[in-house]
């Protein structure tokens, strides 16, 4: 039988990988500036309290600024001074790091809406199959059935006296 699910692609090792970036951003109280004079994410609205349409308009932000910066290495690296390119290139990876982390905090919501789709799913075809199967019983089995449980709830009733 053929799966008809998009098949997740968030691996145990982009788990690890956010939850590195996480910790690093939540212990060095590293934020993402706002877009539009929004203020400061943390971490924790970023994981949290930002929906994806947010966080994707965030990393087309981060992107497009990682892109720019890169091309302006590129073509700038020879005119800058020592310190004025080991600051850009630390600036440059603190954006490609904030870039991933957006990435990340991305899929694993994704994930997440896979999984609960998934769950729901599950939930539906279980209940399928216990209405299926309870359709298909014949009389006989359901008065068994029946006889059953009206032999154990008499043994836990004479069992109470």
């Amino acid at each position: 039988m053929e799966n008809k699910s998009t098949k997740a692609t968030f691996t145990k090792e982009h788990l690890d990988e956010l939850q590195k970036l996480s910790t690093e951003f939540l212990f060095g109280n590293i934020v993402l500036k706002g877009v539009f004079g929004s203020g400061e994410l943390s971490i924790h609205n970023l994981l949290h309290t930002c929906s994806k349409e947010t966080l994707t308009r965030y990393k087309e932000m981060f992107a497009t600024d990682v892109a720019k910066s890169q091309l302006t290495l590129t073509t700038d690296e020879f005119i800058m001074t020592a310190d004025e390119l080991n600051i850009f290139k630390k600036s440059l990876t603190n954006k490609e790091k904030s870039l991933r982390l957006l990435q990340l905090i991305i899929a694993y919501k994704n994930n997440l809406e896979l999984k609960d789709k998934q769950r729901k799913s599950l939930r539906e075809k279980r209940k399928d199959f216990r209405d299926a199967v309870e359709a298909t019983k014949t009389p006989a089995q359901k008065l068994l059935e029946l006889q059953e449980e009206i032999k154990v709830l008499e043994s836990e009733l004479s069992s109470d006296d």
